[in-house]
């Protein structure tokens, strides 16, 4: 399916004014801003005759308009289905932070989490002993040490073997 980006529709935009903007000093023989032609006070000196090419011009635009009408129906079909994918898409984040807030956080003391972070410890990895189960900062020390000691049991190269 063929279609127009933002940019493209604008571009025929401008295409389509400009050539209004030239079909306006072909037939009046004046030039002015699109502020200045759209404002009621300002009065452009009509020209003696009209130059002979603003029908074609104007046939050209009305060419352009259609055109511009076609891309503008895909358009809006295409942000239709944006919109669409947009609110599935909130409600899936939704869905998301719901489930995120049903999963238990490890609580662990201040000095435990600036531990854990420093020495590159997941919390969610270790269990707590202190009051209520809260993790502490031997608790810490200890899950680095354990995962310390488990990753030289799985390195089963002896240091003659290494040399």
């Amino acid at each position: 399916m063929n279609c127009l980006r933002h940019g493209e529709v604008q571009l025929l935009s401008t295409v389509n004014n400009t050539v209004q903007g030239a079909i306006h000093y072909l037939s009046c023989g004046c030039f002015g801003t699109a502020e200045q032609l759209r404002d009621p006070q300002y009065d452009p000196k009509p020209p003696a005759a009209p130059d002979p090419r603003v029908g074609e011009l104007e046939a050209q635009v009305a060419a352009h308009a259609d055109t511009i009408a076609a891309h503008e129906d895909t358009i809006a079909t295409h942000v239709a289905t944006v919109e669409e994918l947009q609110a599935q898409l909130a409600a899936k984040d939704e869905q998301i932070a719901a489930l995120q807030a049903q999963v238990p956080q490890p609580v662990a003391t201040p000095a435990a989490e600036a531990h854990a972070e420093a020495i590159g410890v997941d919390l969610t990895q270790v269990e707590g002993t202190g009051v209520d189960g809260k993790i502490t900062k031997p608790d810490v020390v200890a899950a680095a040490e354990a995962a310390t000691a488990d990753a030289g049991a799985t390195d089963t190269t002896t240091p003659e073997q290494a040399s």
